[in-house]
């Protein structure tokens, strides 16, 4: 039984110092929170039926999502992606459903 909490309990330090380096590796990570989070804000306010004005946006995210894969933070790239999915779903859950479950 204590073999089994020394266990868990290791496996959980080891876990919390790895979610702390991955943070500390990214200075942009509250950045790419927040331009996720705004960007879904505009795709999901944007007229859905100007197929021009949505391409615009959707380049514009690109661009901004492609700054920091460019800087080389992938910490940020993936919360740049997760706060955008996640607003979306929470905006628009039906836009957000077209966009990311492509059929394979």
């Amino acid at each position: 039984m204590k073999k089994l909490l020394y266990t868990t309990v290791l496996a959980l330090i080891i876990m919390s110092t790895a979610c702390g380096k991955n943070e500390e590796k990214s200075k942009y990570l509250d950045e790419a929170v927040q331009q996720g989070g705004a960007a879904a804000w505009t795709l999901g306010h944007s007229d859905l039926s100007d197929t021009f004005a949505v391409q615009r946006v959707i380049i514009e995210i690109r661009s901004q999502r492609s700054r920091f894969v460019m800087l080389g933070d992938t910490v940020a790239a993936n919360a740049f992606d997760k706060a955008f999915h996640d607003s979306l779903n929470n905006l628009n859950p039906v836009l957000c459903k077209t966009i990311f479950d492509v059929p394979k």
